[in-house]
């Protein structure tokens, strides 16, 4: 049975994180359980991630890792797709939803371009 464009959308960004996982964090980030693809939450790529309890109670979640992303016409390549994803897990490997010092040299340490303004 053919998997319809959002099944094969959403399997390959269970991929993606995977593959991100094991490259950049070791594998240490915990599991994604869901992707929610957005019509549009902001212009070009933009994701929350949802990583804590509270937050996860609302998808139904005890554990692992939410991501809701959001990419329009503005997104031009794989290279700010991947950069949005990084950017969203350093958020959880650094347990902050903050762009605070640790997280910043997380995404430094990652060669993504940041200007922090914390």
């Amino acid at each position: 049975m053919d998997l319809s464009l959002d099944e094969r959308l959403k399997k390959s960004s269970f991929s993606f994180y995977s593959l991100l996982n094991k490259r950049y964090f070791d594998n240490n980030l915990p599991e994604l359980k869901e992707i929610i693809w957005r019509d549009k939450l902001e212009e070009g790529c933009f994701a929350f991630v949802s990583f804590e309890k509270d937050q996860l109670k609302k998808f139904g979640y005890e554990d692992g890792v939410v991501i809701e992303m959001s990419v329009d016409a503005n997104c031009k390549s794989y290279k700010e797709i991947r950069d949005t994803f990084l950017h969203e897990m350093a958020h959880v490997y650094v347990k902050s939803k903050y762009h605070g010092k640790i997280w910043t040299q997380k995404i430094i340490e990652l060669g993504l371009d940041w200007k922090n303004e914390v």
